[in-house]
């Protein structure tokens, strides 16, 4: 006699990481949730931009994108063009054992100060950091206005992590108050995301309230800047910027005062190139454009036509003379009707 347990549901299911519900769930867009649980509840298969796009019901372009936000965070890779999990666990992912191993295997010369480790054995225990409190009457001040600001009581682990910041990273309390109070604006109160940010504070120098104040204010501009990029590309949901995107934005609009038209042709000139919105490949227009002192759409229509008549020029005196595909995608970026754009 065959004996079979019936699970209903639960006979197919599959895996996802603890990473993307401890630090993801939280602060992620639900279409990139959408996404990354689609692909992984097919691990095996390859899937491509336009089947994930036709099973979920949304535009190609904000699959790709959501795909290339966990393609950076180490979740997912591209393999002959289809999006599959990743085999190696992102580095934040590792275990602090696999970290210290890697660290000691790396060659002498190689060796150079790296930021600590977000979790560290050093971490101090209830006990020290009930100690420190009676000691210290700022950093009694410090938990009392973390608690307040976060709105919830610190567990042991957050106080420790508290006075890490504090004592053996060098943050004053005043900037360490201003980071929780960012973080919170954000929506991401979490302390690991905390003291992630801190660290790199902390690396930066980044120690007086006007650093701080300094700072938060390029990061807001920064994310001004890929929300006008986002908006201008047509990108519906763009959920939470990836740190490449972020950094194009920021070169393209706080560094090179690009203004929204003219990443609109960038924009429409890689999509009628190459079939599909590609950041890298408008990032290439662009560089091109600013070597070139290109800023506004009369330039491209007067590099378009110094393009054509050079072209014209070197038919007549070589009629047999060809061009491999690269050159002609380069020499697209000037090929665009400014009649068009708007």
């Amino acid at each position: 006699m065959d004996v079979t347990i019936n699970l209903g549901m639960w006979n197919h299911i599959f895996a996802v990481p603890c990473e993307v519900v401890d630090k993801y769930l939280k602060t992620s867009a639900h279409q990139q949730l959408k996404v990354l649980l689609w692909v992984l509840r097919h691990a095996g298969q390859p899937c491509g931009t336009e089947q994930i796009a036709q099973e979920l019901r949304m535009h190609p372009i904000d699959v790709k994108d959501c795909v290339q936000f966990w393609v950076d965070e180490g979740l997912l890779s591209v393999r002959g063009g289809a999006y599959v999990p990743a085999q190696n666990a992102p580095e934040h992912m590792q275990s602090a054992q696999q970290k210290v191993q890697s660290a000691q295997q790396e060659e002498p010369e190689r060796e150079k100060k790296k930021p600590r480790p977000l979790s560290r054995p050093q971490r101090p225990d209830s006990a020290y950091v009930a100690q420190r409190l009676g000691e210290s009457r700022e950093l009694a001040f410090l938990m009392s206005e973390a608690q307040i600001i976060l709105g919830r009581p610190l567990s042991n682990g957050d106080s420790g992590t508290l006075l890490l910041l504090h004592e053996n990273d060098g943050l004053p309390v005043d900037v360490i108050l201003m980071l929780l109070q960012f973080a919170v604006g954000e929506g991401k109160p979490a302390m690991r995301y905390i003291e992630k940010v801190a660290v790199s504070w902390a690396n930066e120098e980044i120690d007086t309230i006007e650093k701080a104040e300094g700072k938060i204010r390029a990061i807001k501009k920064t994310k001004d800047a890929w929300s006008k990029v986002a908006r201008t590309f047509g990108l519906q949901s763009p959920g939470s910027a990836t740190q490449k995107q972020l950094e194009c934005a920021d070169r393209w609009i706080n560094q090179w005062n690009y203004s929204a038209e003219m990443l609109r042709i960038a924009y429409e000139t890689c999509v009628d190139t190459k079939g599909e919105y590609n950041l890298k490949y408008i990032d290439g227009i662009i560089k091109r454009w600013h070597t070139a002192g290109i800023f506004t759409p009369d330039d491209v229509s007067q590099a378009a036509a110094t393009g054509v008549s050079r072209g014209k020029k070197k038919e007549g005196a070589k009629r047999k003379a060809s061009y491999d595909l690269e050159e002609l995608e380069n020499m697209d970026i000037f090929d665009y009707d400014i009649g068009r754009s708007g």
